[in-house]
């Protein structure tokens, strides 16, 4: 296929369970910010989870119904990371961030907070994705960094593009043939 036939991307995405730690309700409060300067702006929102009828409720009193969808668990989610713009990982604690990883085998750049756990560990900021500050800011600040970064993305298509490209390549060092060789000469060294 070539560049041109590629299919066009659209819009942000976030996946992951739809409870307190993915923190989607500040996402939804950063997407607000976002839609006052990009106003065509779209989130889809992949998962389920017990704070549905209450992320859904924050959407409606946001009136971002149009802007924010809640689409459920999703069978073939390479599919949509290849669709969409890119990522937005909100969480306050990640154990890996695979979503993260996922949506980089695919192209799919990512801007997710910087908080305890995997993002900084896989997202190099500024190259194949961007890494929002999270630590030592209360949640205004937070929101208005995850909104900044979000804004940034959609500004550019030619760094999202690059970093998309970025994303693909760097997160091979998170294939099964790297971290086996990885392993293997871990136990050499120890024998």
């Amino acid at each position: 296929m070539a560049a041109d036939d590629a299919p066009q991307r659209r819009g942000a995405m976030a996946v992951g369970r739809l409870a307190p730690v993915k923190q989607f309700g500040l996402l939804i409060e950063a997407w607000k910010i976002v839609t006052a300067s990009h106003p065509g702006a779209t989130l889809d929102i992949y998962g389920e989870g017990p704070l549905r009828e209450e992320l859904q409720r924050q959407i409606d009193e946001a009136e971002l119904n149009n802007r924010i969808f809640l689409r459920g668990d999703c069978e073939d989610l390479a599919a949509k990371y290849a669709s969409h713009e890119f990522l937005v990982l909100s969480s306050r604690d990640e154990g890996f961030g695979l979503v993260l990883i996922e949506a980089m085998q695919c192209g799919c750049p990512c801007v997710a907070v910087d908080c305890p756990g995997g993002p900084a560990h896989i997202i190099t900021d500024g190259k194949d994705g961007i890494l929002v500050p999270y630590r030592n800011l209360n949640s205004d600040e937070r929101i208005a960094a995850l909104a900044s970064a979000a804004g940034r993305m959609l500004d550019d298509s030619d760094m999202r593009r690059e970093m998309g490209a970025r994303a693909r390549l760097n997160v091979n060092r998170f294939s099964k043939n790297d971290i086996m060789s990885r392993w293997q000469n871990l136990f050499k060294s120890l024998i």
